[in-house]
């Protein structure tokens, strides 16, 4: 699916450049053809015709927070990371609230290691698919969000679902155990919805995990609620406290 889609977006892009090459060759100043043209040059593997026209439209536009994020990611991808985060800070500084600038400016903050601050922003910057893993559960508005620190009785039920592909379903379960020092009753729903093939039952084999692991249409307890995916902003997670699984994973029998 992945390499379908990244075909498809190599020929759009094949079929838009020569426009956005006229385009350019006619208003030579404008930023935003500018970065089209290189967006396009860099979609299609140009990646050195690509890199002289994107520092110029990023120059040529110093306001424009699409541009910069759109020129930070792409050095990302080159493996530029130092000079990626700073282009990204100046996109996430002139517009904090869009979702998709704090993503890409958490991202440079977690991969330069400071994740206090990176997984707060991390996990508000998610409102989409946070909010589509409560209602896929359709929980009632007394639910209520849990973001850290323990639950009293009578209200110590939580509900951890699921968020994210597969591999984030499976790593950041690697906090559950967690929840048990803070002495929190919680139950997880793994799934998705269509599900995930073979998610399930590999996290019902999972001796930690046992009597703990819930699937659509069971029924359930919760007093508050939250994603696998805000676990480590829950936490406080910083990278020389990352909990290990207590067992590793196991393949279904059948297929050893």
């Amino acid at each position: 699916m992945a390499e379908q889609s990244q075909m498809m977006n190599k020929q759009i892009a094949r079929e838009q450049l020569a426009n956005w090459r006229m385009m350019m060759a006619l208003r030579p100043d404008d930023a935003e053809v500018i970065q089209n043209c290189a967006s396009c040059l860099f979609t299609v593997g140009e990646n050195e015709e690509a890199m002289k026209l994107y520092p110029t439209a990023y120059d040529l536009n110093h306001s424009s927070a699409a541009i910069a994020m759109n020129y930070g990611m792409v050095l990302k991808d080159l493996g530029r990371f130092a000079e990626s985060a700073s282009i990204v800070e100046h996109a996430y500084q002139m517009d904090p609230d869009y979702f998709y600038l704090r993503l890409g400016w958490a991202e440079s903050l977690l991969r330069n290691g400071n994740w206090r601050d990176a997984w707060p922003l991390y996990d508000e910057a998610r409102p989409m698919t946070k909010q589509g893993a409560r209602n896929m559960l359709s929980l009632p508005n007394e639910v209520e969000l849990w973001t850290g620190g323990p639950l009293k009785a009578p209200e110590n039920k939580l509900l951890v679902i699921g968020e994210g592909g597969t591999g984030d379903r499976i790593t950041y379960s690697r906090w559950l155990p967690e929840l048990d020092k803070l002495g929190i009753q919680w139950t997880y729903f793994p799934d998705a919805n269509p599900p995930i093939p073979g998610l399930q039952s590999l996290m019902e084999r999972v001796p930690w995990l046992a009597g703990k692991v819930s699937k659509m249409g069971d029924k359930y307890e919760a007093s508050h609620w939250t994603t696998v995916f805000s676990l480590p902003a829950a936490f406080e997670a910083i990278p020389t406290k990352i909990p290990k699984f207590p067992q590793f994973f196991l393949p279904d029998p059948e297929i050893k």
